[in-house]
Parts: structure tokens; C-alpha cells; sequence
């Protein structure tokens, strides 16, 4: 899976990270992994899959009732897990 179509960094409005500060948030996340930790958003399987051999993606749609919190909410686990 190649990850969202959306780049979280720049989504959540956060100045652009460090290479070490990239190291720590991708080490252990996904831009999934992430998504899946806020309450202010929701990732719908789209039942769309692009099947190659020895490779499967499947496709979400990225859902959010309120983006302002949205945002906020991925700026702070961002934040945590960069140790800003």
C-alpha cells in the first residue's frame, strides 16, 4: 500500500520536519496508522483494489465531518510522536 493521497504534514499545517524528525515519525507509523488514531476522522474502504503480482492496494477514502479538528487533532499526535 503506498499510503493516502493527501500528505498529512502539509494537511495538518506543520512546518516542514527534520530528517531525524522524519526517522521518528515514519520508523513505527503509517499515514494510516495515524489517521486511525484521531476521532475526527475516518478512513472508508472505497472496495476499490489494484491487485499486481506479489502486491495488493486497497483504496480509502479519507472522511471528516470537521476538518479545523481534524487538523488539530493530527498536529498533536504528530507532535507526540516527534517530541515537539
Amino acid at each position: 500500500m503506498d499510503g493516502l493521497s493527501i500528505d498529512l504534514i502539509k494537511y495538518a499545517e506543520i512546518s516542514a520536519l527534520s530528517d531525524d524528525e522524519e526517522d521518528l515519525l515514519w520508523s513505527d507509523h503509517t499515514d494510516i496508522s495515524i489517521v486511525n488514531e484521531c476521532t475526527h476522522a475516518e478512513l472508508v474502504v472505497t472496495g476499490e483494489f489494484d491487485q499486481l503480482p506479489g502486491q495488493s492496494d486497497e483504496f480509502y477514502e479519507l472522511e471528516t465531518n470537521d476538518p479545523n479538528s481534524f487538523k488539530a487533532e493530527l498536529r498533536q499526535i504528530i507532535s507526540n510522536i516527534i517530541g515537539r
